[in-house]
């Protein structure tokens, strides 16, 4: 009997083919324009998050001084999408007339140098040997200007014991002044310095901690992620330490809200007011199919099953084709259209939650318009 009343729904709507077009495009319509809503919802808030997060001290989520292990746990866990790590190796100390400014010498891989805001604007990275890269602000102190290989002199400090050496300047980074102060040295240098310690007969693991930040895989709360992920791997707290970003997403706030909001339920009213006067209309014009169908022993709760199979049905063959026009038109158009009113750069997000959330609207908005006529059709006496 299911299959039947099925196949009465389906013929049904290729029978009436102009009142069917008419659904399949206030739906088409309806579930685009949610795609653009929320599109552009999604798009403001990730640019003024990013924004936000640029102005920050460093872009990472978390950062641990951890052992080897649980650099390797780190790693393979689900929790973190990528993850880098780095060494200390020194300390310089640059006085000044009433202060000192510390400056740690360290190995980084280049994600952390970019994460930690240190890396070269002018020059390279350093790759091999005594190769380093300071920041612009120690140049101007000491009166020198950038020459690639130009000698500079470093005194400084590893595990209480005072070096000297000369290093050749490959890079310059421009410091943010919340940023922690760093010189870059090679991987060649860190590892030349490891054996140097390991031969006095020092734990040089300890002496050179091993740095790991990690950009999590969602970017929820990143306090109870980096909680969750220290209890994942075991964290030890009194040998290691850690730091979390304490960049806070951006609160859109009320007003933004509200004007949202105001802009669904305007989408919801139009379509509804469109597709649910097409539906009465259709109904109204085939009260001899409904009464005949009551006639035949279908029950009201059936005729009304037949409605909204049909109105499903023609939903599916409109959404699809709304789902690609929406994202071609929200990935190649509608960042366009934002950017001139924005005087931040705004890009495209192939987040899922916008598409979700157009279909489940634009479905409301379909369920909405067709209850009165569905109940209207089961009322039809034979």
């Amino acid at each position: 009997m299911l299959s039947t009343l099925r196949k009465i729904s389906v013929r049904k709507v290729l029978r009436e083919k102009g009142k069917s077009s008419c659904i399949v495009a206030a739906v088409f319509l309806t579930t685009v324009l949610f795609v653009m809503i929320f599109s552009a919802l999604f798009f403001v808030r990730d640019a003024l998050n990013e924004l936000a997060r640029k102005d920050n001290a460093w872009l990472a989520d978390a950062a641990f001084i951890v052992t080897e292990d649980e650099a390797v746990r780190i790693e393979k866990s689900p929790l973190v999408e990528t993850s880098s790590f780095g060494f200390h190796v020194g300390e310089i100390e640059i006085h000044e007339e009433n202060s000192s400014v510390d400056i740690e010498l360290v190995y980084y891989e280049e994600a952390v140098m970019q994460w930690m805001k240190c890396y070269p604007t002018i020059g390279r990275i350093p790759q091999s040997g005594k190769e380093i890269v300071v920041s612009d602000w120690f140049l101007e102190k000491q009166g020198i200007t950038f020459s690639e290989n130009r000698k500079i002199t470093l005194s400084f400090w590893i595990d209480d014991i005072e070096y000297m050496d000369t290093f050749s300047l490959v890079g310059v980074y421009d410091i943010n002044i919340d940023s922690k102060h760093v010189m870059l040295l090679s991987e060649d240098y860190y590892r030349t310095v490891k054996e140097h310690l390991d031969k006095l007969g020092k734990n040089s693991d300890e002496a050179m901690p091993r740095m790991m930040a990690v950009i999590f895989a969602s970017s929820r709360n990143l306090q109870e992620l980096t909680f969750q992920l220290m209890e994942e791997i075991d964290f030890d707290v009194e040998k290691g330490g850690y730091l979390y970003n304490s960049f806070l997403p951006v609160d859109m706030g009320a007003g933004v809200w509200f004007i949202l909001g105001c802009i669904i339920l305007f989408v919801l009213l139009v379509g509804y007011l469109f597709i649910s006067n097409i539906f009465q209309i259709s109904i109204a014009q085939e009260v001899k199919f409904y009464g005949r169908l009551a006639a035949m022993g279908v029950t009201a709760k059936e005729i009304r099953g037949i409605v909204y199979f049909g109105n499903n049905l023609l939903y599916l063959i409109a959404a699809i084709p709304a789902m690609i026009a929406g994202y071609a038109f929200s990935g190649y158009v509608l960042p366009s259209i934002l950017n001139s009113f924005f005087s931040f750069q705004i890009q495209k997000n192939n987040n899922l939650a916008i598409f979700i959330l157009a279909l489940i609207f634009s479905y409301m908005t379909l369920l909405v318009s067709e209850r009165k006529a569905a109940r209207l059709a089961g009322q039809i006496s034979p």
